[in-house]
């Protein structure tokens, strides 16, 4: 049975798949502002009007499981695919109510680190809903990143929309928060900015101490294993002679890279120090991410393309939905090297 999306909550569903500045969201507005009604559907999205036929599009994955983000990234890209297609056709149908191109999300170069202030005991759905305000993250994702602060764990936030300013200003609005701007646009500029924000935190203790090691790593000048790795960005060997990827999360003994073109084609790699018995756990949430593991060799990858979805929200999806609790990982687009496609 289908459930109706009210008038206020129309984007939520477009919202959590697609993040809130996603041109698919913005067209998915300006459709209902005109009329347009959208029901959700077990696997199914139907968008109805008073003067046209409901037409609708068909999933290969549930509806809450792809708003929760427990889509691999093959199946996220496939539907996103599918929804952004059906969305651009009824945008078109409906003679383009406004303007909106598919301009590309802006490059984010303000991060805020959050935690919690000494004795802090903040309410988490104050907290979720600051995080969603500052990032434009959807519900599942700010639920996941509120609960890691409220256990004493430091996070560090991509500022979307506003001001790295108002950013802080509406964390530290909740009560037993504290967090830290910090503006690192160039490489040369994270460790400055890293060793500030350990500085602002100097009272949360050791937690502190564990952030302000892990943003201080940098990637040595060389092209390592990636089981070798310490720091995000670090250059790493793919398989194939010649292949560089860069690692873009870890936690103490599993490391993740990626290999991203401009084309859209991913490609994502695992490695792991130790006996794979020491790290089942972690391997086994990579595998159902749709990593396809090659224990004998010590490595796992996965390759696909993710056409017209954004780079950023694929790796995004991939690194939140593994649900491994990564020591360091990606937080922000300008993060990510994206190059040309290889010849």
């Amino acid at each position: 049975m289908a459930f109706k999306v009210s008038a206020d909550a129309q984007t939520i569903f477009f919202t959590k798949v697609f993040g809130s500045n996603h041109p698919v969201v913005a067209k998915v507005k300006a459709l209902v502002s005109h009329g347009i009604t959208f029901e959700v559907d077990l696997y199914t999205v139907t968008a109805k009007s008073k003067t046209t036929i409901p037409t609708m599009v068909k999933l290969t994955i549930g509806t809450s499981a792809l708003m929760k983000g427990l889509a691999t990234p093959p199946v996220y890209t496939q539907n996103a695919k599918l929804i952004s297609e059906w969305v651009q056709k009824l945008f078109q149908d409906n003679g383009s109510p406004l303007d909106i191109t598919n301009k590309p999300i802006p490059v984010v170069d303000v991060t805020v680190t959050v935690g919690l202030a000494p004795n802090g005991l903040p309410n988490l759905i104050q907290l979720i809903k600051a995080i969603r305000t500052v990032t434009g993250l959807g519900l599942y994702e700010a639920k996941l990143l509120g609960e890691k602060v409220q256990n004493g764990e430091l996070i560090n936030l991509a500022v979307v929309g506003m001001t790295g300013v108002a950013a802080q200003k509406t964390l530290n609005a909740v009560n037993g928060i504290n967090s830290a701007m910090t503006v690192a646009p160039y490489l040369a500029n994270v460790q400055k900015a890293a060793e500030a924000a350990a500085e602002s935190f100097a009272g949360v203790g050791e937690a502190a101490k564990v952030l302000g090691a892990a943003m201080k790593a940098m990637p040595v000048p060389a092209v390592i294993k990636l089981k070798d790795a310490k720091a995000l960005g670090q250059q790493v060997h793919g398989t194939s002679s010649g292949s560089v990827y860069y690692c873009i999360a870890y936690t103490d003994h599993v490391k993740v890279a990626a290999r991203l073109y401009k084309s859209g084609s991913i490609s994502i790699r695992a490695e792991w120090d130790g006996q794979p018995d020491k790290v089942k756990e972690e391997l086994k949430k990579l595998e159902e991410a749709g990593i396809q593991m090659k224990s004998s060799q010590g490595y796992g990858s996965i390759h696909f393309d993710a056409t017209d979805v954004p780079l950023q929200r694929v790796i995004g999806a991939f690194l939140v939905g593994t649900g491994i609790n990564w020591k360091a990982a990606v937080m922000n687009g300008a993060e990510l090297v994206i190059a040309e496609k290889a010849s």
